[in-house]
């Protein structure tokens, strides 16, 4: 989901089989309130069922919404990083979390390039204008914030989308764990899901506005922040495709270092070898947008 609007916009409402979702009309006169995303767990009367007493969609739900609250403060207060702005944070005795953010008025990267609205060359200025922002001020900024706790903001661990066990095999879908401590600030923010769905255009200038969906965002090792933007969504979940398999390589690995002392204890040993460790944030930021970055989504 992400925090869009646009002028023709009227009151939504929608549900998913983890959130019940609700955007505000668009502002139509100056000073009128802004237009608002706000989602909330799902009450039980709401929630699908996989078998008796088993929730269908039930992975981290509380703590990826406290995770997301918890970010946009903490980037917004610790960076220049564009992030939509937390109007309300609210807990009912039920224990039924809702957040509200204020929707920013632009256009989904992923949107834009798949659509008729740009042509060829806007669309590769669009790729190289978001390709230097990540460069020079994302992935540089995040870089800078460290913690010797590997995590969310918050203290659990669940490890971000397309990974699915950990590596001493307990599965992804369990509740989330205990961060863990080290000896040193070895652990860098990461957003954990910069696709071009989560990056948010200014039409005109073709410019970063926003970096939206944070709730997979904390402490990991220092290239967990894989650079999906360069991608199309169908070309980094196809199990087959080289972008997923690279970046399920190289954050197997990152993680199978960070377990060492389990992975000696498992019988299944290690399934990435270290020599995928090849692909590092600082890698990243210092390897130069591409020339022509348009071959990369092919449009």
């Amino acid at each position: 989901m992400s925090d869009v609007g646009n002028e023709e916009s009227e009151l939504c409402v929608w549900m998913t089989g983890e959130r019940y979702y609700t955007v505000t009309p668009w502002p139509k006169n100056p000073g009128e309130p802004p237009s608002t995303f706000t989602r909330r767990q799902l009450r039980a009367h709401e929630r699908p069922w996989h078998t008796p007493g088993t929730p269908l969609f039930d992975f981290c739900s509380t703590e990826r919404l406290v995770n997301e609250k918890d970010a946009l403060l903490f980037v917004a207060q610790h960076t220049t990083i564009p992030v939509p702005r937390v109007l309300d944070w609210s807990v009912d005795e039920d224990g039924i979390a809702s957040l509200t953010t204020e929707i920013v008025n632009g256009r989904v990267m992923s949107d834009l390039l798949a659509e008729d609205d740009l042509n060829d060359e806007d669309k590769s200025t669009l790729l190289r204008n978001v390709e230097s922002y990540m460069h020079n001020n994302v992935l540089p900024q995040l870089g800078k914030l460290r913690s010797n706790s590997m995590g969310q903001l918050a203290g659990v661990l669940y490890l971000p989308p397309r990974i699915n066990t950990f590596p001493d095999d307990s599965p992804r879908c369990h509740k989330a764990r205990p961060a863990r401590n080290a000896a040193t600030e070895r652990y860098i923010f990461c957003h954990n899901d910069l696709n071009a769905h989560n990056v948010l255009i200014q039409i005109d200038s073709l410019e970063v506005m926003c970096l939206l969906d944070w709730e997979y965002s904390g402490y990991f090792p220092t290239g967990f922040d894989f650079p999906y933007w360069r991608y199309k969504h169908e070309d980094y979940v196809v199990w087959d495709n080289d972008p997923h398999r690279t970046m399920m390589a190289s954050r197997r690995a990152l993680l199978e270092k960070e377990f060492e002392e389990e992975q000696r204890k498992s019988p299944h040993g290690s399934r990435f070898p270290q020599s995928a460790l090849k692909f590092t944030d600082e890698a990243v930021v210092q390897t130069p947008a591409p020339a022509n970055p348009s071959f990369l989504h092919r449009f």
